[in-house]
């Protein structure tokens, strides 16, 4: 099981106090990326050009592969799951069934610990997309 959750701390500096997230960030800069990345989403027109935003994925030519996954013999294809459901390997399927203007969050899943959940399925890297209120069509 995933769990995914958001670590504050409060450190005190003259009288002010800063939020930090447990990866270092404030919530001021955490709100300003979520702008950018909504501005960002607005611009885009197809799930490819979404995932093309996000570091660490290769997207070309239609397929999607996440940075550091390489085989010479088997499909380097990461498995899409949307909204917890099993969407398989290919990029065209999901583009089809996923409006981009209502991805909420993308999670890319790289580690074993993190894709074991997935099995087999999940062996070159998971990419998860969350929709807002459950929004695929």
């Amino acid at each position: 099981m995933v769990l995914s959750f958001t670590l504050s701390l409060v450190a005190c500096s003259g009288g002010h106090s800063l939020s930090k997230t447990q990866d270092g960030r404030s919530a001021q800069e955490e709100q300003i990326q979520e702008k950018k990345t909504r501005r960002a989403v607005e611009e885009v027109n197809s799930l490819e050009d979404y995932l093309r935003r996000i570091p660490g994925l290769i997207v070309s030519s239609g397929t999607v592969r996440i940075r550091g996954y390489n085989s010479s013999f088997l499909s380097n294809q990461p498995l899409f799951v949307v909204d917890g459901v099993r969407m398989g390997n290919e990029l065209a399927r999901v583009s089809g069934l996923v409006d981009v203007k209502q991805i909420e969050r993308v999670r890319i899943l790289k580690e074993v610990s993190e894709t074991a959940l997935y099995g087999l399925g999940g062996s070159h890297g998971v990419i998860v997309i969350e929709m807002r209120k459950g929004g695929a069509h």
